[in-house]
């Protein structure tokens, strides 16, 4: 069904709405299941966290370079099957998880990702608009009860992915003789090495080397055989099932304010007339001046005040994802309980993330958002404090699945919003705001997993909690603006 077509009713719009989520589903458990434990079954040499840190660099700058053109001038759903390939490619990596292969991989699904989170939330937006056509509701609160169910499909899936990797690793712990010889040695484990006081320092990682890494290469390749199959199955139903979204409308709302670029309007009506060879060599010159105006256009949007009021906020929030993917599965999961555990571990996170984003939203919606984020922003600082103050031993390691059930109730609130917020904000301009809240929490990652391997965890907790402290004040400023423009524009209205 192409945009500009008509939906019949909110039944019609839940049903294509319905495949767009089980692809992404089943995309997160393949893909998003690896990521959790990179940091830990390639902890030898930090190549795990080198190949995640290059994908979020990669796709960093492909999201400020190319992304916007991209967006523009080819059809969304194309961009989720690519994007969907781009993660299959760097499961398959993992077979062989040397620098030389892992790192390039990383770099292309860090292509795949800088396209992946925007067309996400334009499927998203662009579904719940048209279901907002059939009720009363306003459409900004519609965006954020899909929000909603966007996120909690996202974290359901990786709660089902991490418990079959749990399984998977689980499993082939208790079949092998010497994965029992290791867990009978894991007593003696020195915890006070881990958590806050965790450094990556060589001769510590070296040594313990047992809690991290299963001692069977199979039950590995097993795992990503499984996670594989999760990747190709979203691939089919994407190809047979998601709706196509008609980009051109699209790009003519983002870009009709723009000098200079009315040729690329009707050099984009023109490609679907045209081979692709004569398409390439007639317009090559005006993609790269629309190429350089989308350019320009979102490095406008970044420095526009009200874009940079909540920046810290999508950095914070890229910086915290991270953390919950790099630091708490090695520092936590894999140290104090072993690496069979990461996979459980990261699933009651994300069932409490996803409950928690689900209700977290649908109270949001009717009630506003400034008093809860208030109420998270304690939490998360109540947080930090705890584990900066925990002292871990053997009969308080259970707290360690408290801690993973804490970050999924607070990333419940903190990724949904912040992604809420740039839509709400930007109503015209919702494309190149997404594009930058992208970008943000693509930097938050690279950041994250790029110092992972040379700061104590404390320090990197000390980081967050000034960047948070920061990020509600900008965003206090931010919303105060908001509502005030929505009062003036509703009295121009009366």
């Amino acid at each position: 069904m192409e945009d500009g077509m008509e939906y019949s009713s909110e039944k019609h719009v839940i049903r294509a709405f319905i495949p767009f989520l089980v692809s992404i589903a089943l995309i997160f458990s393949g893909f998003g299941v690896l990521l959790d434990l990179q940091t830990s079954i390639h902890i030898k040499n930090g190549v795990g966290a080198t190949a995640t840190c290059a994908s979020y660099i990669a796709s960093a700058i492909f999201g400020v370079t190319f992304t916007p053109i991209i967006l523009r001038k080819f059809e969304k759903k194309y961009l989720m099957q690519i994007t969907a390939f781009t993660c299959l490619i760097y499961i398959a990596a993992n077979y062989y998880p040397v620098s030389s292969v892992l790192i390039p991989a990383g770099v292309i699904v860090g292509f795949g990702e800088a396209l992946m989170w925007p067309v996400m939330s334009l499927y998203v937006t662009y579904f719940a608009t048209k279901f907002a056509q059939f009720g009363s509701k306003d459409t900004s609160d519609v965006i954020t009860e899909f929000t909603g169910y966007f996120f909690c499909s996202y974290q359901l899936s990786q709660t089902f992915g991490n418990l079959v990797s749990y399984a998977i690793l689980y499993a082939g712990k208790t079949i092998t003789d010497t994965d029992v010889n290791a867990f009978n040695k894991s007593a003696v484990v020195d915890l006070s090495i881990f958590g806050v006081n965790d450094c990556q320092y060589k001769n510590v990682t070296n040594a313990n080397m047992k809690q991290y890494v299963p001692h069977s290469k199979i039950v590995l390749y097993i795992m990503f055989a499984v996670l594989g199959f999760f990747v190709l199955s979203a691939i089919a139903i994407i190809t047979i099932f998601l709706n196509k979204i008609n980009s051109s409308l699209q790009a003519q709302n983002e870009i009709k304010d723009q000098a200079n670029i009315t040729f690329a309007v009707i050099s984009q009506k023109l490609t679907n007339q045209l081979p692709l060879y004569y398409n390439f060599v007639l317009y090559t010159q005006s993609s790269l001046k629309f190429m350089e105006a989308t350019m320009a256009a979102m490095l406008k949007h970044m420095v526009n005040p009200k874009q940079l009021l909540i920046t810290p906020f999508a950095l914070y929030s890229g910086l915290y994802m991270a953390f919950k993917f790099s630091e708490l599965p090695r520092a936590y999961s894999s140290c104090m309980l072993g690496v069979t555990q990461v996979g459980l571990c990261i699933a009651i996170s994300d069932t409490c993330n996803a409950l928690v984003s689900y209700f977290s939203c649908k109270l949001i919606s009717r009630i506003g958002r400034v008093g809860p984020i208030f109420v998270v922003f304690l939490l998360d600082i109540g947080n930090y404090i705890f584990l900066l103050n925990w002292v871990p031993t053997s009969s308080n390691k259970w707290l360690v699945y408290v801690i993973f059930a804490i970050f999924g109730c607070i990333d419940g609130v903190w990724n949904p919003q912040i992604n809420d917020i740039h839509g709400s904000h930007f109503p015209e301009n919702k494309e190149t705001a997404f594009m930058v809240w992208n970008f943000w929490i693509l930097v938050g990652f690279a950041i994250q997993f790029g110092w992972s391997t040379s700061l104590c965890v404390y320090l990197k907790i000390y980081v967050q909690i000034g960047l948070l402290c920061f990020s509600v004040v900008c965003y206090g400023i931010a919303e105060y603006r908001f509502i005030k423009e929505k009062k003036h524009a509703y009295e121009l209205i009366k």
